[in-house]
This record gives structure tokens, sequence and C-alpha cells, in this order.
């Protein structure tokens, strides 16, 4: 199946590598050659992974059944507990949400102990990221957006996703990430790292004019990640673990999202979202999230100088909610605005990339392979 766009230049949707291709990768073009240029990375960008077989990346029905599977018997007793209707879908976002609304009114050694059992179960499903992992998509994508000339700022990618995906795949390239945290063992969240970067000195000590190292990208991973552990009142970075820091799916994750640190990443991105020139792609996002979708609109709203390319395989039959906004934008004649119906892989193969590929970059991924193999 062929991704289609929609703009305000367009005759309605079209196939990417139909007739107006030329008018999808220009403004492609133009978002990717901003001054500022952000990726938001939703679950639809991990879900590419293996596609010819089943993704290892979790959905929501998927986490439904990997806590019903810690424990089946205990699982439908929670369900009567906390008076779960028979004819409700399966949500674990609103079942654990039940959980913990009911054990702080009247705790609950059971409800204790499913409650931590299914964040476990999540946090496991989520670390699925290995050695041999295919990761040729994110590789690809990095490649088209984090390998912008260096007198720029440094590309910023902003994920609700907890898997190593986009770390890994920059470490097979030889990217460096900066994510915040230090490069002291072992590695803490310090917010400002965000504010330094990497440049060369020459074995003299000489440092003029300053000569930035290529090939890095910011990465703030909103809702934490399987590998961060909080700790004495710190967060440290090191193997995944069975109780990470990070958000999990349940009513309170807005405000959640706006405790330490990830109110420091969130103020990031709503900065980010305040700038003129920013060139802004959202990949696999639904906007599901209230704390995500609020902010994002009120930049739509409010600057002018922002261009935003969205990508989701829903997008043409969408109506309502923040889908059914940007496309009564566009028909208004909004031209900051394109909406890729499509998965994060085929918009990846159709985005146009702008830059060779450097000889560093070849003999990383040369040396990579070696090893790996």
């Amino acid at each position: 199946m062929t991704a289609r766009f929609l703009t305000s230049e367009s005759d309605g949707w079209q196939a990417v590598d139909g007739e107006d291709a030329g008018a999808f990768n220009s403004f492609c073009t133009q978002v990717l050659t901003s001054r500022y240029l952000a990726v938001l990375a939703g679950l639809g960008t991990s879900r590419c992974i293996n596609p010819d077989s089943a993704s290892p990346a979790p959905t929501m029905a998927d986490l439904w059944r990997a806590v019903k599977a810690t424990n089946e018997s205990r699982f439908l007793e929670v369900l009567e507990k906390v008076a779960w209707p028979q004819d409700a879908r399966e949500d674990i976002e609103l079942l654990l949400s039940r959980c913990q609304m009911q054990q702080e009114l009247r705790p609950d050694t059971q409800l204790y102990q499913f409650i931590e059992a299914g964040e476990e179960a999540i946090a496991g499903s989520c670390n699925f990221i290995e050695k041999g992992t295919e990761l040729a998509t994110h590789e690809v994508f990095l490649r088209k957006v984090a390998r912008r000339s260096t007198k720029l700022p440094r590309t910023q990618i902003f994920t609700t996703n907890y898997d190593l995906a986009f770390e890994t795949a920059a470490a097979r390239l030889g990217f460096a990430v900066i994510d915040g945290f230090t490069f002291s063992n072992p590695a803490l969240f310090d917010p400002v790292v965000f504010d330094r970067d990497h440049a060369r000195r020459e074995p003299t000590g000489a440092m003029e004019p300053i000569d930035w190292v290529p090939n890095v990208v910011q990465l703030h991973k909103l809702h934490g990640s399987i590998d961060w552990v909080a700790e004495d009142g710190k967060i440290r970075r090191g193997n995944p673990s069975k109780r990470p820091a990070i958000v999990y799916p349940r009513s309170s994750k807005f405000e959640v999202s706006y405790q330490q640190p990830f109110l420091e990443l969130m103020g990031r991105f709503q900065a980010m979202l305040r700038r003129s020139g920013t060139g802004l792609i959202v990949a696999g996002s639904g906007f599901e999230d209230r704390h995500l979708a609020e902010p994002f609109m009120a930049a739509i709203r409010g600057n002018v100088g922002i261009n935003v390319v969205v990508v989701a395989r829903s997008l043409e039959k969408k109506t309502d909610g923040v889908a059914g906004d940007l496309k009564k934008l566009i028909q208004r004649g909004d031209r900051r605005i394109a909406l890729v119906a499509g998965s994060f892989d085929e918009f990846d193969d159709e985005k146009p990339d702008l830059v060779a590929r450097m000889d560093g970059e070849t003999h990383a991924t040369r040396l990579a392979s070696l090893i790996d193999g």
C-alpha cells in the first residue's frame, strides 16, 4: 500500500510517489531544512520493526495480555474487585487507573501486588531491542534527519516510547546522542547536558574556529526509558530494569509527566514548539495523550513560523480530534501543514535525503556490521 499525502496545494489526497510527488518532496525539503528540526515519535515508529513478521513493539492490547499472563486467576479477581464492566474493551491504561484509584482510597495488598507485577510486565514487554534486532528504518530515518549542517542547531527527537530503538540505531551508525545524561559512571540525568555539544579540539589546544562534530542528535524520552532507574532522588541510566523510571499507562500520566525529570523534558518540547523557524515531523503518534496534543495544537494556533508533517496510517479516515482540526486548517489554505496517511517506514522511503553519506559514517557502519557478524 502506497502512502498518501494531503496539503493545501494538493488536489485532495495524493500518492506520495504519484504525479504530485514533487509537491510532497518540496514540502518535506522545507521541513528538513528548517533552522530548527524536531521529531515527535510515537508507538508507530517502533511498530515498523520486523515488518515481515509480528512486530515486537507492544500495543495496548498486547500489554493487556502481558499483564493478564502474570497471574490469570489474580487478574480475574482484580477485575471483579474494581467492578470492571464485562462488555468493556481491553484497556490496560483504564484498568491500571482504576486499580490505582482504589488503592489510594482503600489500600489492598492484592491490588498493590497486581499493580507492581503489571508494571513489571509492561516494562518487560518494551525491552525487545536485542543485538540482532533489525533497525533499518530507524537508521535510514536518522541519516536523513540528523546529518544536517553543523552550522544549524542539532535535530531534536522527542519520543514517548520506552524502548531503545533510536539510541541503538544511532550507535550502529556511529552517531552521537545527547540524551540528558552525564558522562560520569553512573550516568546521571542532568538537564544541563542538553545545553552542551560535541566539538573537536586540536592536540595543540587551539580551537578557533570551533570544529563541531557532525552526526549528533538530541534525544528526549518524554515518558522515560526502560534503562532509567530512580535511585536516591536521582535518575541514572544503566541496564534495563524491572521497574524503570517511566510514565506508566494510566490516567495519572498527565500529572506524572509534570514531575521531574519529565517536567524538564516536556518544557523543552513546549519551547521547541514555540520557536519560529521550526520544522516538525510527527510520526506514529495518534495524539491520544492530552499533555502532548494540547501544546501541539497551541503551536499550530499561535506559531505562524512552524511547518509540520504528521505521519500516521489512520489520518485519511479520521475526522475528529487533532487530525480533524488539521484537515480543516488545510482545507482553509493553511500551507504550514502536510498529512501523510502511511506507516513510518513508508514515509521514510519517500522522504528526500538531503546530504550525501559521509565517509566516517560509512566506515562506522562497516565496522558495526563486522562486529555484529
